[in-house]
């Protein structure tokens, strides 16, 4: 089945909403979509803006050694609509605290603060398990640190 990208968005929230929860963390969600970040956590009595991202496949290539690699991104721009166009803007330091990046195709999350977010041009390739193109990945650090948050 194939889903569209407000689904497979909407199911990321859900994913990071089940995250939090799991690690006993409380969960504020914001009424409507007008600001820059999709959920509040409450981490241990801190509280953090959380901008919800999911990934997606780019190609998918064969190693020298024959394995399959497929390259997955997020891209780190916000996008609007006024339904008759999309505009893409750069986030701004102010907008919230962490990114969450969810990779459906390894059902896993990325955890990156703003600052090393906005470093990232239009978009970050993910260190994949299955991929043999990760030595310099710098992704690789912000997988599953969920630690990164209770700073």
């Amino acid at each position: 089945m194939k889903f569209d990208t407000k689904l497979v968005g909407d199911i990321a929230v859900q994913q990071a909403i089940l995250a939090a929860l799991l690690k006993g963390w409380g969960v504020l969600i914001p009424v409507g979509d007008r600001l820059p970040y999709d959920l509040v956590f409450d981490v241990n009595g801190v509280l953090k803006r959380i901008q919800v991202k999911s990934a997606y496949q780019t190609s998918t290539s064969k190693s020298s050694a024959g394995r399959a690699n497929t390259t997955i991104v997020v891209n780190t721009l916000r996008s609007k609509t006024n339904r008759r166009e999309y505009k893409f803007e750069r986030y701004d330091e102010k907008d919230f605290d962490f990114a969450l990046i969810w990779n459906r195709f390894e059902n896993l999350f990325y955890v990156i603060p703003i600052r090393s977010f906005l470093r990232f041009k239009s978009r970050i390739t993910l260190a994949s398990a299955n991929s043999s193109r990760n030595r310099a990945n710098r992704s690789k650090v912000y997988k599953e640190a969920w630690e990164l948050l209770s700073r």
